[in-house]
């Protein structure tokens, strides 16, 4: 099944803990919606949502999802602005996307930033032999499952 960004990302902001200095901040959640969605294609041979992802300045960034959250900056985006249900995720899916919180969860926005500045994908789509693109270049749903099915070959 194939869900929204926003879906995952809700799924994600209830996982933050902001109380316990967990906040979840657009760019820390931009990041987890793209590991996810790489992880996804790479494993499963799937997208998880439809939306696509840029190369970003700030690394992989999901329009749809950055509408959304354009004003917060960086304040927290808390539990309360969620908009979907627990529920409408499968069980399976949450799974996988709990998956994703164990690795990368316990990662800041920064830390997450320069890991994915470091990644082939990313690379790949923001830079044109030496010159870098602006905003609005997509990272592949291929170049991400051949990313990460090569780190998961490496584990």
């Amino acid at each position: 099944m194939m869900y929204s960004v926003n879906q995952i990302a809700d799924y994600f902001i209830r996982k933050a803990d902001p109380e316990a200095g967990d906040a979840m901040t657009h760019l820390r959640l931009q990041k987890l919606v793209y590991y996810a969605q790489g992880w996804h294609l790479a494993l499963l041979g799937t997208p998880l949502f439809e939306e696509e992802i840029q190369a970003w300045p700030h690394g992989p960034t999901c329009p749809a999802l950055y509408r959304r959250f354009r004003d917060k900056s960086w304040d927290p985006i808390l539990a309360d602005e969620v908009l979907t249900a627990v529920d409408e995720i499968g069980s399976e899916t949450q799974e996988f996307l709990d998956e994703v919180w164990e690795v990368y969860g316990p990662y800041g926005a920064k830390r997450l930033e320069e890991m994915t500045h470091a990644e082939k994908p990313w690379k790949d789509a923001r830079f044109d032999g030496q010159a870098e693109q602006m905003e609005g270049q997509v990272i592949s749903h291929s170049s991400m499952r051949e990313y990460f099915a090569s780190l998961s070959e490496q584990q």
